[in-house]
């Protein structure tokens, strides 16, 4: 039975950015100088997770420039588009210092995400690229997109709501007796994720698959219950799908999907692994009959 929880993942505005000008030394007309505006970023996140962005959090931001005749451009048109980090330094928002943007009045649309990442300078923002795989715990695998439009220099304030463009699977495991940390992986998962930065829409490579291991949320050794967490690309697996491995006294058991799943962006999967026991509801598809997995929730983020 599926039981939908109502996880909600508000995103709300915080911070600010506002730099005015450069040194005189620098500039031949000062006085054009000092009425330029960079963008103010104003662009957190609170909720149940993740929780707010940090100090030294980066995020990455494309501004389009409107036409001649007033009309939004189009992120991907330029075989070069600009590419600006933007760094959290817990108070505001800083561009790099070689990458800053100047506004005029001819106004633009800013697409923004988190993580930052430094990619080629010709990729293309519509197939932005972006893996998930191997050890989650290493790296920041969640993906957040935002837009902001109609920005110029007299209206500079860049308000960025940002939205989960991948899924979560979230696992709990429960043994009968205490247990060393187990060894878990995601399996027969699509792994490379192509983010389409004009509208915050995922897609994955059908070529690579490879294992994920999910990042550590809580339990110890001598503990008989263990969570974890990880970020897939949205994706359909099928029923009897090896989704998941657990190392458990010596031997690899491996789980399979209950049913056909579709992973959809912004939800929530909780998955449920009851080890050392056959308690559980038996209609539930398993390889190892001493192992059970179940669906317990599925979720969407909501604002």
């Amino acid at each position: 039975m599926r039981i939908t929880y109502n996880l909600i993942f508000i995103l709300a505005a915080l911070g600010s950015l506002f730099i005015l000008g450069c040194s005189p030394a620098d500039a031949p007309f000062p006085i054009m100088e000092a009425s330029r505006v960079q963008p103010r970023i104003v662009a957190s996140i609170s909720g149940i997770y993740p929780k707010g962005f940090e100090i030294g959090d980066k995020i990455g931001v494309f501004p389009v420039y409107y036409n001649s005749e007033g009309e939004p451009g189009i992120l991907g048109n330029d075989a070069y588009p600009l590419h600006i980090p933007f760094t959290y330094n817990g108070r505001i928002w800083l561009a790099d210092a070689d990458k800053a943007l100047y506004l005029e009045d001819v106004p633009v649309d800013v697409y923004a995400y988190w993580p930052y990442c430094l990619v080629d300078e010709a990729t293309d923002p519509q197939t932005f690229p972006f893996d998930l795989s191997g050890d989650q715990n290493e790296r920041e695998v969640d993906f957040l997109w935002a837009k902001a439009e109609n920005i110029s220099g007299k209206y500079n304030t860049a308000g960025l709501i940002f939205q989960h463009v991948l899924s979560r699977v979230e696992i709990n495991l429960y043994y009968e007796d205490p247990q060393e940390v187990p060894e878990l992986k995601l399996k027969n998962t699509y792994t490379q994720a192509y983010i389409d930065l004009s509208t915050g829409m995922a897609t994955f490579h059908r070529n690579i698959q490879e294992d994920i291991r999910p990042k550590w949320l809580s339990g110890i050794s001598g503990d008989k219950q263990f969570s974890y967490e990880a970020i897939i690309v949205p994706q359909q697996l099928t029923k009897d799908t090896p989704f998941l491995s657990v190392r458990y006294e010596g031997e690899t058991m491996y789980f399979v999907l209950p049913e056909d799943m579709l992973f959809e962006p912004q939800y929530n999967y909780v998955f449920n692994i009851v080890i050392g026991t056959a308690k559980e509801n038996e209609s539930v598809r398993r390889i190892t009959p001493q192992a059970v997995i179940k669906v317990v929730g599925v979720g969407k983020y909501r604002e």
